[in-house]
C-alpha cells in the first residue's frame, strides 16, 4: 500500500494516518513511479504519467545502448582486517550496481573523493538498509538476504565514489 500515509511507533506498531499520501509522492525510493489520487502510477523516463518509455543501459531514455561503455568487474581478493580499496567509480557513471554474489563477512563501505568522508558504512559500523546520499545522489542499499549486500545508483553521479 505504497500511497497511504503510515506510522511506526517505538514498539514496532504501524497506524495507518491517511488512506493516501500527497499528490507526487514517490511510490518508493529510487523510482520516479508517484501517487495519483491514492494510486501508484508509473512514470516513464520522458517524465509522462503512464508512460512505458525506460531508459537504456546508458541512461539515455528510449536509448539503444550504444552511447555508453558497461563496466563488469568481480573483486576476489581474499579477505584482509580494515577497509580495502577496491577502486573508483568515475563522475557521469550511471546504473552503478554493487553487490555480494553470495554471503559475505566483508561490508561494502563508499567513500567521497577525498577517501576520507563516508557515505556508507564508515567506523566499522553496517548501516540499516534504506536511501542514501552519494555526494547528492541517491542510492537504495539493501540486504536482499542475510550477510549479502547490494547498492544500486541510478546516478549520474556528481563525483568520483570510491569503493572499499
Amino acid at each position: 500500500d505504497p500511497c497511504s500515509l503510515y506510522c511506526i511507533n517505538p514498539d514496532n506498531t504501524y497506524a495507518k494516518l491517511e488512506p493516501r499520501v500527497k499528490d507526487g509522492t514517490r511510490c518508493k525510493a529510487g523510482s520516479k513511479n508517484m501517487c495519483v489520487a491514492g494510486i501508484c502510477r508509473a512514470v516513464g523516463c520522458d517524465n509522462v504519467l503512464d508512460s512505458e518509455a525506460v531508459e537504456d543501459d546508458c541512461g539515455v531514455c528510449k536509448g539503444d545502448g550504444t552511447e555508453c561503455k558497461i563496466v563488469d568487474k568481480t573483486f576476489s581478493t581474499p579477505s584482509k582486517l580494515g577497509y580495502v580499496k577496491v577502486g573508483v567509480i568515475f563522475r557521469g557513471c550511471r546504473n552503478v550496481l554493487i553487490e555480494e554474489l553470495s554471503p559475505s563477512q566483508n561490508t561494502i563501505a563508499i567513500t567521497g573523493p577525498d577517501e576520507k568522508k563516508y557515505y556508507l558504512n564508515g567506523k566499522f559500523s553496517e548501516e540499516l538498509d534504506g536511501v542514501h546520499d552519494f555526494g547528492g545522489v541517491e542510492g537504495v542499499y539493501t540486504h536482499p538476504e542475510p550477510q549479502k549486500e547490494m547498492l544500486v545508483i541510478h546516478g549520474p553521479l556528481k563525483e568520483n565514489i570510491v569503493l572499499y
